[in-house]
């Protein structure tokens, strides 16, 4: 052994210079547990994936640490030598596993730290620990930075990669601060590490998000425009700023780098045109209860399995998590402890290996919960459906206050013991709460989970249903072809005729019943055909209103199985309105008012008309939500609207033809067509738009029926069942599809 290693004392205090508590700790308490090795170029000393069994302090030579790319490229993560340390990642975080693979460069002399010898340390040293711990997250950050990197610059060797870090900043945001606001100048380029980040408008809706491996603010960056809208840090996040001279720097050198970031400020200004890409860095869900009992524990456990089949997902409870590090007490640990900063460590470590990380919070507004929460990037509020209403005392404590201790999108889950019923009151539960959108769930109804997994997780199968009139009773057979083929529909929505059929997809009905509702919607009651004096419509609506009361009772949009929404027009301020909450009825009425044909829906004083004057087919809606897979079904009219008369007929010609036997019949367009054909105008771009965004479109050939032609109920249903049925066996073979048809 050589003579360098013969005196710890003054060899560490050599090496630790900076991390003094941490060196003085090594010799008080395990000294004796030091050893010296020597390593020869080549060798591996640790290997990325292995259970973490020592760290080494460098006392000479070189080591290096390298992590694959999935490219299968070998990436170098760091080199370093004198007084720099290997594996203190793993150690710190209480006997995980190794994150990258570190091999000896040059001849090395280390010194070994065993692994128990760093537990008892912890525990009797914390400060030291905490020391350890702060150069460690930097070193986490800086690793993240060099695999993340090259999504934004392309592929980079270490010289690169050297060169940019050395020109960046290290930025760290804590849970509710602003990144930068709307209107700023746009002169620096972010590149998120860790943690997430939400994009808002100015009227405070969510535009997107941004996790680990996303840059934020290459268009500002490259044009020079103010920010057009304003980040905020959903947890604690890390991040690095790229100035506008440290980018002009890194492109002078490196030109290349400007071309993949055009390419991924065209991939964003195109991002709604195209699937949602859903992320596949870590996700962190906190489970809490809400109301007065707590059915949490059993829901957590379903969930993490639904989860599990979209991702790899772990399971974090207080009592896992002591038995999973093997440290009784270590879940309830305060951030500040020496246990808390090796918690924190692992939990870091364990984002970047799972898809979904479900942190099941414990009841109570302990450290535990308070540590859930900050860590969420979304909250699941899970009650009974029958239970109490009013927050409880975690709710009120740690997320009612306007400085509640996180950011993060609030879910409500309802559990239902069965569907027997539809869901009823759920209104009620938003009072006192911040959530922004709600989930049912039928406890004796795997698929539910399903669902519920498939929408947190961004992979959700999102159906839409055009409007048409009586042609839109196809979508009947289409949905029952969809089922039958085992399409999951996640989320659905629709206007007109088709958001009729969408609420009775959403209220839970079946192909059967939904031809028995419209049977006694359409040929028995038959509300289009109570005219009435046209001062405001040709028809009345005593007997439609009756008919939507009759339907869908007192219910509202949040009581339906299915996240569901349809679209009206409100006349009085020429705006689009999405209807996702509140009456049920009155939006299905308002979607599918034909001006001039059924009388409007006033709302607040406004005039609501039917939606396919805006949006006759709302695909771009549904891909705002977590829609990864958009399925489009378009029953408006694509035959040509021409009638060969040289002029139209007066009235009395007209009249005249319909009632002498012997007289030529004369064809004109019936005032109905020509307001349905009117509609299908207004918004024709817009349905070519949605047609090409969409995973698939179906078109069922229906156009030799009429819009009012009802009657014909059973047989448009078939026509409709019979064209998705056969386009479903095209579509199996198509790649872009895997995943959406099930296997048979």
């Amino acid at each position: 052994m050589t003579e360098q290693v013969a005196d710890f004392s003054r060899l560490l205090e050599c090496l630790l210079d900076r991390l003094p508590a941490f060196r003085l700790s090594l010799l008080e308490h395990v000294r004796v547990d030091l050893e010296c090795v020597e390593r020869v170029a080549g060798e591996v000393l640790l290997r990325k994936g292995d259970q973490a069994h020592s760290l080494y302090i460098v006392v000479s030579g070189m080591l290096r640490a390298t992590t694959v790319l999935e490219d299968g490229r070998e990436l170098i993560l760091s080199e370093f030598g004198r007084g720099e340390m290997a594996g203190e990642m793993a150690m710190l975080a209480g006997g995980g596993v190794y994150s990258a693979t570190v091999s000896v460069a040059t001849d090395a002399v280390l010194v070994r730290v065993p692994r128990d010898a760093f537990d008892r340390l912890a525990k009797s040293a914390p400060k030291a620990v905490r020391e350890l711990a702060g150069g460690i997250r930097r070193r986490l950050a800086r690793d993240q930075l060099a695999i993340g990197l090259p999504t934004l610059f392309g592929p980079l060797d270490e010289t690169m990669l050297r060169f940019v870090e050395a020109r960046v900043e290290w930025v760290r945001l804590r849970a509710g601060q602003t990144l930068f606001a709307a209107g700023d100048k746009g002169e620096e380029l972010y590149f998120v590490l860790g943690g997430r980040l939400r994009a808002m408008a100015g009227d405070g809706r969510t535009l997107s998000e941004m996790t680990r491996g996303e840059s934020i603010g290459e268009i500002a960056l490259l044009t020079g425009e103010a920010r057009t809208a304003t980040v905020v840090a959903i947890r604690d996040s890390d991040l690095v700023r790229i100035s506008r001279g440290a980018f002009d720097e890194i492109v002078g050198k490196y030109p290349v780098v400007m071309q993949t970031i055009a390419r991924i400020v065209v991939q964003r200004l195109r991002a709604k045109e195209g699937p949602r890409v859903a992320s596949t860095t870590g996700k962190c869900i906190a489970v809490l209860a809400a109301g007065s009992a707590n059915p949490a524990v059993a829901f957590t456990e379903r969930m993490v399995t639904a989860l599990g089949r979209v991702g790899p997902t772990l399971h974090l409870s207080a009592s896992r998590l002591d038995s999973m590090l093997n440290r009784p007490g270590i879940a309830e640990a305060e951030e500040d402890d020496a246990a808390g900063v090796r918690l924190t460590v692992w939990l870091d470590e364990q984002e970047s290996h799972h898809r979904f990380l479900v942190y099941e919070t414990d009841g109570l507004p302990s450290p535990w919960t308070q540590r859930c929460l900050r860590q969420a990037d979304e909250i699941l509020l899970v009650a009974d459906a029958g239970s109490e209403v009013a927050p409880n005392r975690v709710e009120k404590e740690l997320l009612g206050a306007m400085d509640g201790i996180s950011k993060a999108r609030q879910s409500l889950i309802l559990l239902h013991a069965d569907g027997s019923r539809l869901p009823s009151g759920t209104s009620r539960w938003f009072a006192g709460r911040n959530v922004l959108r709600n989930f049912h769930i039928r406890l004796d109804t795997e698929d539910d989970f399903g669902r519920v997994a498939r929408c947190l997780g961004d992979v959700a199968v999102g159906l839409v249903l055009g409007g048409g009139g009586a042609r839109g009773l196809a979508h009947i057979g289409v949905v029952r072809a969809l089922r039958e083929a085992g399409v999951p529909i996640d989320m659905i929505g629709g206007t007109s005729m088709g958001a009729v059929m969408a609420s009775l997809v959403a209220m839970g009905q079946d192909w059967e019943q939904m031809l028995e509702t419209n049977r006694e919607a359409w040929i028995h009651s038959k509300p289009h055909k109570e005219y009435s004096l046209p001062f405001i419509s040709l028809i009345r609506s005593r007997r439609l209103d009756n008919v939507a009361r009759k339907i869908w009772g007192e219910y509202n949009i949040e009581d339906l199985w299915l996240n569901f929404f349809c679209i009206s027009c409100n006349l009085s301020t020429a705006a689009t309105m999405i209807h996702e909450r509140g009456s049920l009825w009155k939006a299905i009425r308002a979607s599918a008012s034909l001006p001039g044909v059924f009388v409007p829906v006033l709302s607040d004083g406004h005039i609501l008309v039917d939606g396919g004057l805006v949006n006759n087919l709302p695909g771009d809606v549904m891909r705002e939500r977590a829609c990864h897979r958009l399925i489009v079904v378009d029953v408006g009219s694509e035959h040509e609207f021409i009638f060969k008369l040289p002029e139209f007929p007066s009235p009395w010609q007209f009249l005249r033809s319909r009632i002498l036997p012997f007289a030529a019949r004369i064809e004109v367009p019936h005032i109905v067509d020509v307001l349905i054909r009117a509609t299908d105008v207004s918004s024709s771009q817009k349905t070519r738009d949605v047609k090409r965004i969409a995973d698939v479109c179906l078109r069922p050939p229906i156009d030799a029926y009429g819009v009012l032609q009802f009657e014909s109920l059973d047989e448009i249903a078939e026509v409709g069942y019979r064209y998705a049925k056969a386009q479903i066996v095209q579509l199996r073979g198509e790649q872009s599809l895997v995943g959406l048809f099930p296997v048979k």
